[in-house]
């Protein structure tokens, strides 16, 4: 598999933007948001930035957060812990929703109830802050891989 800062694929993607995996980030923290964001968007991800399931769900009902929108979205990555939907209620509703969207969920507070709890729900991988950086991108990497299928639909969030 290429590697993320492979020349020939940032030349293809440069020229086909629709071969950029698309990452959907939820974290309420902004600095750690905004990190995480940074260092998926340099590892050759498109990343949709969220503060709370709230606007994820704006995402998909208007298709858009800051007036755009990934059609190719491979993987979800929440904190378990936000204000309004928690993580783990996310993860459920995603998983009724469209449940070959993977999610990898992150926090501080990860006791083992959690863990089981997300493993459950069929959480891809499940990270305790604090964690390396390469840590997720190799998930996500391997998650994401350049083999598999876009999404071609936004999908949506069964919150009921």
């Amino acid at each position: 598999m290429p590697m993320r800062n492979d020349p020939q694929l940032t030349a293809k993607r440069e020229h086909d933007p629709s071969t950029v995996p698309g990452v959907l980030l939820l974290e309420d923290d902004h600095e750690m948001r905004a990190f995480l964001a940074d260092s998926l968007r340099t590892a050759g991800y498109d990343v949709v930035e969220c503060p709370d399931a709230y606007h994820l769900l704006d995402f998909y009902l208007n298709n858009s957060v800051g007036h755009r929108a990934p059609g190719n979205v491979r993987v979800v990555i929440s904190d378990v812990r936000m204000p309004g939907i928690d993580g783990l209620e996310l993860l459920e509703a995603r998983r009724r929703s469209d449940p070959n969207l993977p999610t990898i969920l992150i926090t501080a507070f990860g006791d083992e109830h959690v863990h089981r709890k997300a493993a459950e729900l069929g959480a891809v991988a499940f990270l305790d802050k604090p964690f390396e950086i390469d840590d997720l991108l190799r998930v996500v990497a391997e998650v994401v891989g350049d083999d598999k299928p876009a999404s071609d639909d936004a999908g949506g969030w069964d919150l009921s």
